[in-house]
């Protein structure tokens, strides 16, 4: 077997020609050189990914090359030679794959020109009802028949619940530590109490329909292309589970919380009429519901990674950057009256 590139100082031109023509897509392809860019630095992707100009014959002119663990290179390459065809979204198309014991690296073709979607920033409005047409959309395609065989495949959100409050609990003092008097006491209080907010939470999630789900669909993770329409990046974690895994993703992290709390009614009913124009009904009161299981899900996952090592990363400010807003946006969504 070919042995991988390590990083993308490693890349070479034949190594990507022989990933390229044993891929399918490109049987003819010739690369003669290659120059590279690391991008999304920051941005919360999955893995390191360059953007690679080519010099040579039967290919694009540029496209990304992926590295990322052996496990996520499998699942995100049969999303997309398996799920992807079958959805109505603008998506990467899958060049090569190669995947070894040690890691996998994907070759993808390059969405660009584009804009990255920035947490930081927030969607526009535009932006996040773009995005909110298109998640119902690839929800909509299995709602509540994730055993047809094109997704059965894929994992089911499932929740450890022993495991995961048992995490929290060991993050919740020092998060608390580090937090007092920076967040409002009804954030701190509730933050206290997460271990058992997040057993209920997942409880109820459980009992909620199952769809294909991206279950990562911050941000970060989306690119809108000059006409608005959004191409969504990373999908190694889809699986079979509750769609208020992406929708709450969107209005919970991918807004400001002042902007949360004058969209997420709208966003919520378009995104339902979005559903029922595609055949599935899904009550107000119960997407509501559902919303907030994964809101307070997601204060969790904030506290455990503000308590741990990955709010700084050397050379990477935004990281912790992220880390800090993405705890206020989580807090004050967790804590928030349900929206009309």
């Amino acid at each position: 077997m070919v042995r991988l590139p390590a990083n993308p100082d490693d890349l070479d031109a034949a190594w990507l020609e022989g990933v390229l023509r044993e891929g399918g897509v490109l049987p003819a392809a010739r690369v003669r050189r290659i120059t590279s860019e690391v991008i999304g630095v920051g941005f919360g992707l999955d893995g390191t990914s360059v953007r690679a100009t080519i010099d040579g014959d039967g290919t694009p002119a540029t496209l990304v090359v992926k590295w990322c663990s052996a496990e996520n290179a499998r699942s995100e390459a049969h999303f997309y030679r398996a799920v992807a065809p079958r959805l109505e979204l603008r998506l990467a198309t899958l060049l090569g794959a190669r995947i070894d014991e040690e890691g996998g690296i994907l070759v993808l073709s390059d969405v660009a020109p584009a804009r990255q979607g920035d947490t930081l920033v927030g969607a526009t409005e535009p932006e996040s009802e773009a995005l909110t047409d298109a998640m119902a959309g690839f929800h909509a395609l299995w709602w509540g028949a994730a055993d047809v065989p094109v997704v059965a495949p894929l994992p089911s959100w499932v929740s450890d619940d022993e495991a995961s409050s048992g995490r929290i609990a060991e993050a919740v003092p020092r998060f608390l530590a580090a937090w007092a008097g920076r967040l409002p006491p009804a954030a701190l209080a509730f933050a206290e109490q997460l271990p058992g907010h997040v057993t209920a939470a997942r409880a109820a999630l459980a009992r909620a329909p199952e769809t294909l789900v991206h279950a990562d669909l911050h941000l970060d993770n989306v690119l809108f292309l000059d006409d608005g329409v959004p191409v969504v990046l990373d999908w190694p974690s889809a699986c079979r589970g509750p769609a208020a895994l992406d929708f709450a993703r969107l209005v919970v992290e991918g807004l400001t919380s002042a902007a949360r709390r004058d969209r997420e009614g709208r966003l919520l009913h378009r995104y339902l009429a979005a559903l029922e124009s595609r055949g599935v009904r899904y009550g107000v009161d119960r997407m509501r519901a559902d919303v907030a299981c994964v809101a307070t899900l997601l204060y969790a996952a904030a506290v455990r990674w503000a308590a741990g090592p990955h709010a700084v990363r050397a050379g990477v400010p935004r990281v912790a950057l992220l880390a800090e807003e993405l705890v206020r946006k989580c807090a004050d969504a967790a804590t928030a009256p349900a929206c009309a």
